[in-house]
């Protein structure tokens, strides 16, 4: 019976380690899209606007991290001792904080936007491809977080094949959009 266990805990590991990697290349593609596709297509002015706006996407995936592990660690401990009643709250509770997080972030971005490209002494053309740039981050910041939340509910609890599914679909969104 421990023998069992020890296999399956070790083949769970190795399948989650494979997942997990494979998402972390994929999102690192993800973020290399957008500058790729704007310099091929708009020019390096693009690419210079992308970097400009860079440290939102940082920001942006950090805070929607810090609640979306947490509370993905939290479900599954609760899962696992078999207290559903709790774990549906701990995920009720993570569902909201994204949630007001997506609002929180949507309504900082739209206020310091000017504020931070005005920071920079930018061409016309940069500032305008900066604030285009900026303007569809604004929707990914109300995305994310709750994007990050289910993404890391979904990891925690073992569905690694699902995980690395939306890795290729949001590539493949990110590519189109």
């Amino acid at each position: 019976m421990k023998n069992d266990k020890a296999k399956f805990f070790k083949m769970k590991y190795k399948s989650m380690l494979l997942s997990t990697l494979i998402s972390y290349a994929f999102l690192t593609l993800e973020l290399v899209i957008d500058s790729v596709i704007a310099g091929m297509f708009i020019g390096e002015d693009a690419v210079s606007a992308i970097g400009i706006v860079s440290p939102y996407i940082t920001f942006i995936s950090f805070v929607s991290t810090m609640i979306s592990q947490g509370c993905g660690i939290i479900f599954t401990q609760k899962i696992g001792a078999y207290k559903d009643r709790e774990a549906k709250m701990i995920c009720g509770m993570g569902l909201g904080l994204s949630f007001a997080l997506g609002v929180i972030l949507t309504i900082l971005m739209l206020c310091t936007k000017n504020i931070f490209l005005g920071f920079f002494n930018l061409s016309p053309e940069i500032y305008r491809l900066a604030s285009d740039y900026f303007t569809y981050l604004t929707i990914v910041a109300f995305i994310y977080p709750v994007y990050y939340l289910v993404y890391y509910l979904v990891l925690d609890d073992g569905d690694n094949i699902l995980v690395t599914a939306s890795d290729i679909i949001c590539i493949i969104v990110n590519f189109i959009a």
